[in-house]
């Protein structure tokens, strides 16, 4: 019968795993990595995500932004790889993006798109040392914050159509009496 490695440094046995295991396993420990597995199920595998862009539209953009946090702390403080900065914002406007299309358009393919999962694979890929993931986002770095400036733009005319739309429709809407 094997016995199971310990899981934290503490325990007895931990010095026996390799320097690449124990570096994994205290990251998977730290209290961020937790909180990023919590938000990624809460936010897109119940769906919290588009159900709050839905029925509070600009709260569930605004939302995103405040969520991607912790993501960004661990993969700046923790695992200190820009590449993998560079995707998980580029993760998350695009996410915006989507959440901007107004009339409930964007809101379904914010259902389907899932940057919180997303996120969180490239994460743990990293903190496993899964090359394939490692490779796939260090080689698309450059082409990331080329996007990342492309879709900033993208924001600011969606944003701008939106309060023009708005305003709009409120000024006809005030027309009418």
């Amino acid at each position: 019968m094997d016995s199971i490695p310990p899981k934290q440094p503490d325990q007895p046995g931990f010095a026996a795993l390799t320097p690449r295991e124990r570096r994994c396993r205290q990251l998977k420990s730290n209290r961020c990595y937790r909180a990023i597995h919590m938000i990624a199920r809460y936010m897109d595998r119940w769906g919290l995500d588009p159900l709050i862009g839905l029925f509070l539209p600009a709260a569930g953009d605004i939302l995103t932004t405040f969520m991607i946090l912790p993501f960004l702390y661990f993969s700046i403080f923790r695992l200190r790889s820009l590449p993998l900065t560079l995707a998980l914002i580029y993760n998350t406007l695009k996410d915006i993006v989507a959440g901007l299309i107004p009339f409930g358009i964007g809101d379904l393919f914010d259902f389907f798109n899932r940057s919180y999962l997303q996120n969180f694979r490239l994460i743990t890929g990293f903190v496993e040392n899964d090359k394939d993931i490692i490779q796939a986002v260090n080689r698309k770095s450059r082409l990331m914050a080329g996007l990342i400036v492309l879709l900033l733009i993208l924001i600011i005319v969606l944003t701008y159509l939106t309060v023009y739309l708005f305003s709009s429709a409120w000024s006809w809407l005030i027309s009418l009496f």
